[in-house]
């Protein structure tokens, strides 16, 4: 009897760690299930959705729109200074094709009419032309 008893209590003794070993091992797969969905939750939790995406994608459009307003005034102002610079340039070529120092009298008459937009008489006729084109180069 007395190896029965022992016996019996190395099979409980068996049994109750075969059992616990058994616990551990469903307990060590249900906790490492667990850990892979909260990985994925979490992973979930880390990728945007769908609307801060949009929010995302507004923010870069209202960004390109202000980068797109400037460089076009930047077009602008550059293309007016370019075409005031033509301007000057086509002025400053009309101011130099007067005729040169020493140039005939006739010469002179014909650019100053040209300038002033009148036939220039002689005389008196060619004072009174130039009188009232300096009054209106200084009034104006």
């Amino acid at each position: 009897m007395v190896i029965s008893a022992a016996l019996l209590s190395l099979c409980i003794a068996i049994l109750s760690l075969l059992l616990g070993a058994t616990c551990a091992v469903v307990c060590w797969r249900a906790v490492s299930r667990c850990t892979q969905l909260m990985n994925a939750l979490r992973e979930v939790q880390r990728t945007p959705t769908s609307a801060a995406r949009f929010e995302t994608l507004e923010a870069e459009q209202v960004e390109f729109a202000s980068s797109l307003q400037k460089i076009s005034k930047t077009v602008k102002r550059l293309s007016s200074r370019y075409g005031m610079e033509e301007l000057r340039e086509r002025r400053g070529n009309e101011e130099t094709d007067a005729p040169p120092i020493g140039a005939p009298k006739t010469e002179l008459r014909a650019w100053a009419s040209r300038k002033v937009g009148a036939q220039i008489g002689q005389g008196p006729e060619f004072a009174r032309q130039q009188l009232k084109y300096e009054r209106s180069e200084t009034e104006g």
